[in-house]
């Protein structure tokens, strides 16, 4: 799991207090709280970091900067909207969250094979 102990803002935030943190990081379940983030973030001049699969190297997304609020999409983002395979005979449409994964992502214990 994703860990940075060196941050420097208050992960304890009363404004922040409903959205999932594990480790200092973030997994917003749907746009609201994404909105929710990013206007903190705004408020205290913070980046913002999604973290992904782990399909960038570690140091792409952990930076030495600790000024960074770190999200991993989560809830409505790791859905499976639509699969249209009717219309195409050798393919698939699929519409996916920005947060779903191509499979199980086993470093974190939120992803199952439902998202």
């Amino acid at each position: 799991m994703f860990s940075n102990s060196n941050i420097k803002y208050n992960i304890n935030d009363k404004s922040l207090k409903n959205i999932a943190n594990i480790y200092n990081i973030f997994y917003p379940k749907n746009v609201k709280e994404v909105q929710q983030l990013v206007r903190y973030a705004k408020k205290f001049q913070l980046g913002v970091r999604v973290l992904d699969s782990e399909h960038s190297p570690r140091n792409a997304i952990f930076s030495k900067d600790t000024t960074c609020l770190y999200l991993n999409l989560d809830g409505e983002f790791r859905k499976i909207h639509s699969i249209d395979e009717n219309s195409h005979h050798d393919h698939a449409i699929v519409s996916v969250g920005s947060g779903c994964n191509l499979g199980v992502n086993p470093k974190d214990k939120r992803s199952t094979r439902d998202n």
